[in-house]
């Protein structure tokens, strides 16, 4: 009999340990990613941490509960530390796991004390009710919070916030050292009604974190959009006179290979002349200046961009008819026009692409301005959970940034944009309405 009963306790605290293991496995593996060259040293992790907590469990190894309490964060930190992510999360991850573990744990010590149960012949099963509890309570905040994306937040904000995991286990714990001297029944409501505020709030914290993360993100791709406003307010007036005085001098080059043109023909050095001519001929300053609209934030741009395609091999296919004043400001043309062709020139720049093209067409119709750009591409596009494309480069903050940048701009119209590719091509197709 005694060795059944030794049996079944042994059984019951290897299938504990375990529960504790899947639990935290849902837990880690919902909100992190992991390293798949590190799969050996997590499993021999995942072991270890299964062991321990059969041991605890058994209590095989006598040693304090605050020594118990800082093996156990330091074993769920390691595992968390063998996925992707900034320290900061995980360190956040780890802390609201063992505050709400400890939050359970006491929760049903109070509840068994409630009803008069003698804790010490019923540890096991409260043991297997406050694993489903914490079961339960992890497969909500999973559910509610798995498509969320957790990044990482400034130091300040990030220390700030670790203050209530922190803090909830502090409490926690040391509730449990109190009420290990022994809680009447009736003396357990305010306790417990405590712990379950305490519950209450590391679940709002985790939804505070993720808001706070949203927040500096959108403050930083702002201030990312800002920046490039600048950047382009800059640049629009230094390329504006570039133009300018290029234009000038392509002309007065013109006119005075014309005048040598005429002297060597009044000299008859017929070998001169048909130099000149063919240099005249061959104009490549009239090649370089694609785009003569007069509209300073189209012809910069697209002179530019078009320059910058031709020294990477690029064929760039131009077509523009527009008013030469709109309605619509020149940084604004800037950045739509400058993003596009940004895309489209780098996208060509990958060397699996092998007909590398850009085409652009700019239109004015009905006040309505359309723009539209189609370049070769080779590789794959991936879309996130919002449905925006996302890149695989390693510019992919900029090139998110650029494309969010592109949206921003025509909403601010209130234009249409609309995004397709397939294997080879890449087109995007934009309308700013009544500019």
């Amino acid at each position: 009999m005694g060795a059944l009963y030794y049996i079944e306790q042994l059984l019951f605290t290897i299938v504990m340990a375990l529960l504790s293991g899947y639990i935290l496995y849902i837990y880690v593996n919902t909100f992190l990613t992991s390293e798949s060259e590190t799969q050996n040293n997590s499993k021999v992790m995942w072991c270890s941490y299964v062991i321990w907590q059969a041991l605890a469990i058994l209590e095989a190894i006598n040693l304090p509960n605050y020594i118990t309490l800082i093996i156990n964060v330091l074993f769920v930190y390691i595992i968390c530390d063998r996925y992707k992510g900034k320290r900061f999360k995980k360190c956040f991850l780890t802390f609201i796991y063992i505050s709400i573990w400890l939050l359970t744990e006491l929760l049903i010590g109070y509840i068994f004390i409630a009803i008069n149960l003698n804790l010490s012949k019923f540890e096991l099963i409260g043991s297997l009710i406050s694993k489903l509890l914490l079961y339960s309570l992890v497969k909500v905040l999973c559910v509610i919070f798995r498509l969320e994306n957790i990044k990482t937040l400034p130091d300040f904000q990030s220390i700030v916030l670790l203050i209530i995991p922190v803090g909830s286990i502090f409490v926690s714990y040391n509730s449990f050292m109190i009420s290990g001297d022994g809680y009447q029944p009736g003396h357990v409501l305010r306790p417990f009604a405590s712990l379950v505020m305490l519950l209450i709030i590391n679940f709002v914290m985790f939804k505070v974190y993720i808001k706070l993360v949203e927040f500096y993100d959108f403050k930083n791709k702002a201030l990312a959009y800002k920046q490039q406003l600048e950047m382009y307010s800059k640049n629009m007036e230094e390329k504006n006179n570039f133009i300018k005085e290029f234009r000038k001098m392509r002309h007065d080059f013109k006119n005075q290979l014309i005048y040598l043109s005429e002297l060597c023909k009044d000299r008859n050095n017929s070998q001169l002349s048909s130099i000149i001519n063919a240099m005249l001929e061959k104009s490549s300053f009239d090649q370089i200046m694609i785009s003569q609209t007069d509209n300073p934030a189209i012809d910069s741009i697209v002179n530019f961009k078009y320059a910058l395609a031709n020294s990477n091999s690029i064929s760039f296919d131009y077509n523009c008819n527009v008013p030469v004043a709109l309605k619509c400001e020149d940084v604004d043309l800037c950045i739509i026009l400058g993003n596009l062709l940004d895309n489209a020139i780098e996208a060509n720049l990958n060397n699996a692409v092998i007909n590398k093209y850009i085409r652009l067409v700019i239109e004015y119709n009905n006040n309505n301005l359309i723009i539209s750009c189609n370049n070769s591409y080779k590789g794959q596009i991936k879309r996130n959970s919002d449905g925006k494309i996302t890149t695989i480069k390693e510019s992919a903050l900029i090139h998110g940034i650029g494309l969010e940048s592109i949206e921003s701009t025509v909403n601010k119209y209130h234009g249409f944009l609309d995004i397709y590719f397939d294997e080879s091509n890449f087109i995007v197709d934009i309308i700013l309405y009544n500019i």
